[in-house]
């Protein structure tokens, strides 16, 4: 069973960490943590540009926050760093790290970092890593690019922020603590985007002057492996398309559109003890919106299974505007053969088919497509009676 993150921490001189592979094993069988329960929301964005700082490339922060069993935290900074600054496991290949540093929304002192490792893939990157830096006007979500089911290691140790390769240590006591989060899946960079960036870190001077990460180089004694945490999953709510309302995402969870900012009007959305969310003409609460957040499943089924009512009314409609035409050119013919005793000829369908005419103005559309219709019908068959 893993221990609570907040029961002890590494020290400047062992973070970044370095396990082995048999470490890891140990951790995974003997310190799982079932009741840790980490969540990251992301939300659609434009890609944010790149800026080379001494340890790596950071980058604006993406629309993302991250729960710990249910404490929510919003990005702070994010960083692309080359090499990597842990060792964990079997890290052939891994040639980077993606770091997303979290702050308390109630608490700024509780920190996190989601690190991610990083290799190069035999194909192209996502269109997140491809478009990072450039002026690509795309809408992309960071959470799409996150390994789903991505399992994770949770521990405490000091900040790896303020430190490079060649000021590697601090004081413990005056340094920051903080959450890190590592997943044990990898995503994957082309060649190409790799090159990109280290082209970016390779023309900064306070990076090629002595800087880049630090990297853990002091193996975990046995005794201090019960400080890190196995995680089994790290939960993902994400949009990966533009929209309100309530959509299925990947890992069985869904994005609802009370995370979304919306103007409220006092005069007109707030009525006694109520508040309405849902805009002008809208019944919705308030309430209903934090009830959908506690049960975000709720309504999917009903949601997918309703017809579209505006389509439904619109087909009504023409239907019932055909019918009237239909039984407005029935009673014009029968007026005109019934009661004037005008006998079937080419002048009496004329004078029927004006008759139509004169039916046609102020109707509404369905009904005149129908009369117009029964008019040429009615010259058609006077110009027939014609030519015998």
């Amino acid at each position: 069973m893993g221990v609570a993150i907040t029961d002890g921490y590494f020290a400047c001189s062992q973070t970044p960490i370095k396990l082995d592979a048999a470490q890891l094993e140990t951790i995974k069988t003997s310190y799982t943590c079932s009741t840790c329960k980490v969540r990251i929301a992301a939300h659609i964005g434009s890609p944010p540009q790149l800026a080379p700082s001494s340890v790596g490339l950071a980058f604006d922060s993406p629309q993302a926050s991250l729960e710990y069993n249910g404490i929510r935290h919003s990005v702070r900074d994010c960083f692309l760093i080359f090499p990597a600054m842990h060792s964990i496991g079997d890290n052939s290949g891994i040639v980077g790290e993606l770091h997303m540093l979290f702050r308390g929304d109630a608490n700024r002192s509780s920190l996190y970092s989601l690190v991610i490792p990083l290799e190069i893939g035999s194909s192209a990157s996502t269109p997140f890593f491809a478009s990072l830096g450039t002026l690509q006007r795309t809408q992309l979500s960071i959470g799409a690019i996150l390994p789903a089911n991505m399992p994770l290691l949770l521990f405490r140790g000091a900040s790896i922020y303020t430190r490079t390769a060649n000021a590697p240590t601090c004081e413990d006591g005056r340094v920051d603590k903080i959450n890190y989060i590592y997943g044990l899946k990898r995503l994957r960079l082309a060649q190409k985007d790799v090159d990109r960036f280290k082209g970016l870190l390779n023309s900064h001077t306070p990076y090629t002057n002595g800087g880049g990460p630090v990297v853990g180089t002091t193996a975990i004694p046995a005794n201090k492996l019960s400080l890190i945490s196995y995680i089994p999953k790290l939960l993902i709510t994400s949009s990966k398309v533009m929209g309100t309302g309530t959509k299925a995402v990947q890992n069985g969870y869904v994005e609802t559109a009370q995370v979304k900012c919306r103007p409220l009007d006092p005069a007109r959305d707030i009525k006694g003890s109520k508040v309405f969310v849902g805009g002008p003409g809208e019944s919705r609460t308030l309430k209903d919106e934090l009830e959908d957040a506690a049960n975000p499943n709720a309504g999917l089924a009903e949601a997918e299974a309703s017809p579209n009512v505006e389509k439904i009314e619109s087909v009504l409609a023409i239907l019932i505007g055909v019918l009237l035409g239909v039984v407005t050119i029935s009673f014009i013919v029968w007026f005109v053969f019934k009661h004037t005793e005008l006998k079937y000829n080419k002048n009496n369908l004329l004078y029927a088919a004006a008759k139509l005419k004169e039916a046609t103005a102020g109707a509404n559309e369905a009904t005149k497509k129908a009369l117009e219709t029964g008019e040429t019908l009615l010259r058609t068959s006077a110009a027939a009676l014609k030519k015998k």
